[in-house]
C-alpha cells in the first residue's frame, strides 16, 4: 500500500492485488461529476437515488433543471465511456481537468466548457451531502484494508481466469451516496466509481474491478451473445454478477446475489428488465462458472458453457 498526495491535494491510497494494481481516491472534481451525472438522469442506467435526495434535499430552481438538461444532451450525445468519464473522473480542480479535456481532446472545446460551467455551479450545493457522509468514505477505506489480504487470491484466481498477462492498473473514484439502502458503482472510460455508503461497497468495488478485466473479452462475449439471441450487455453483466458476488460473498453470511434478484421480483420488476435479466443469468451460470474457476479453466472456455447452461433454462 502505497499512500500518496494528489494534484488536487485530497490523499490516494494505492493497492497492489498482484498484477492489479487500483489508485483509491475521493476527488471532489470526479464526485461532483458523477453525482450531477447522474441528477441528469440521462440513461436508464443512471442510479436514481440522488434525483431522489435531490427532491427533498436542493430543490432544484429552472437554472438548476436546464443545466441538467444541458448535461444529459451532451452525455446522450457521446454515451458511456467516450469523453466525459476520461475528462471529468480524475483529480485536480474542475477548471483543470475541463482545460485538459480541450488539450487532450478528449471533449470539444464547448463540451469542456459547458460542463466546466455546471459542475462548477453544483458543486457548492453539493457539498453538504459530501461533508455529511466523509465519515462513511473514511471508514470504507479502512475497510478496504482490512479486507486487501483476502481478496488478494481472488483478484490471483481471476486474472488467470481472464488470461491477464500484463499488470493491470484502475483508478478507482469513491463518491458519496445518500442513501444506505441503495446505490453501487460504475466502471466505465477505464475509471470505477464506487458510492459510499451502500448496501456492499466492497462487492461494488470488486465487481468493477472484474469490468476492467473482463474488458478485452467484449468482442468475444458480443458475438457469442449475438450468436445466441441474448443481449451482450445482459450476458456480460450476468458473468460478472457471477463473478462478484456470486462467488466471493462469503455463503456462510449471506447470498447477496440471490437476495438481490429476490428483492427486484418482489418489488414485481418484470422478467424482461435488464437488471434482472442479468442477475438471473448470473445465478443460473455460477455452478458451471465455480466449477470452471477450481478446474483452472480459462475465459475462453468457459463462454461457451456460460450460454449453454443459459439457453438449457430459457430456450430460444
Amino acid at each position: 500500500m502505497l499512500l500518496v498526495t494528489g494534484p488536487s491535494g485530497a490523499a490516494t491510497r494505492e493497492l497492489q492485488f498482484g498484477r492489479f494494481t487500483i489508485t483509491v481516491s475521493e476527488s471532489w472534481t470526479a464526485q461532483t461529476f458523477h453525482i450531477v451525472d447522474q441528477l441528469a438522469q440521462w440513461d436508464e442506467f443512471s442510479h436514481t437515488q440522488y434525483a431522489r435526495w435531490a427532491r427533498t434535499n436542493l430543490t432544484l430552481d429552472t437554472e438548476d433543471r436546464q443545466l441538467l438538461q444541458k448535461h444529459a444532451e451532451m452525455r446522450r450525445n457521446r454515451g458511456w465511456g467516450n469523453g466525459f468519464e476520461q475528462a471529468f473522473l480524475v483529480e485536480g480542480s474542475i477548471e483543470a481537468a475541463a482545460a485538459n479535456a480541450i488539450d487532450q481532446k478528449l471533449l470539444t472545446a464547448d463540451e469542456a466548457k459547458s460542463e466546466r460551467d455546471i459542475l462548477l455551479h453544483f458543486a457548492p450545493k453539493l457539498a453538504r451531502l459530501r461533508d455529511q457522509h466523509q465519515k462513511d468514505i473514511d471508514a470504507f477505506q479502512m475497510e478496504l484494508m482490512r479486507e486487501r489480504r483476502r481478496l488478494s487470491p481472488w483478484f490471483d484466481k481471476f486474472i488467470r481466469f481472464t488470461q491477464t498477462k500484463t499488470a493491470v492498473k484502475a483508478q478507482v473514484y469513491l463518491v458519496v451516496n445518500p442513501e444506505e439502502r441503495s446505490g453501487g458503482g460504475e466502471a466505465n472510460g477505464g475509471r470505477i466509481v464506487v458510492e459510499v455508503p451502500a448496501p456492499n461497497p466492497l462487492t461494488a468495488l470488486f465487481h468493477e474491478s472484474l469490468h476492467v478485466l473482463m474488458a478485452p473479452h467484449l468482442d468475444e462475449i458480443k458475438a457469442t451473445a449475438e450468436a445466441a439471441g441474448m443481449s451482450w450487455q445482459n450476458l456480460n453483466e450476468g458473468i460478472v454478477y457471477a463473478l462478484a458476488p456470486g462467488l466471493t460473498d462469503n455463503p456462510s453470511e449471506a447470498d447477496w446475489l440471490s437476495e438481490q434478484l429476490a428483492r427486484y421480483l418482489e418489488r414485481g420488476t418484470p422478467a424482461s428488465d435488464n437488471l434482472v435479466q442479468s442477475y438471473m443469468i448470473a445465478s443460473i451460470i455460477r455452478p458451471a462458472l465455480r466449477s470452471s474457476i477450481h478446474a483452472g479453466e480459462t475465459f475462453a472456455v468457459f463462454l461457451p458453457k456460460a450460454v449453454a447452461t443459459w439457453r438449457s433454462f430459457m430456450p430460444r
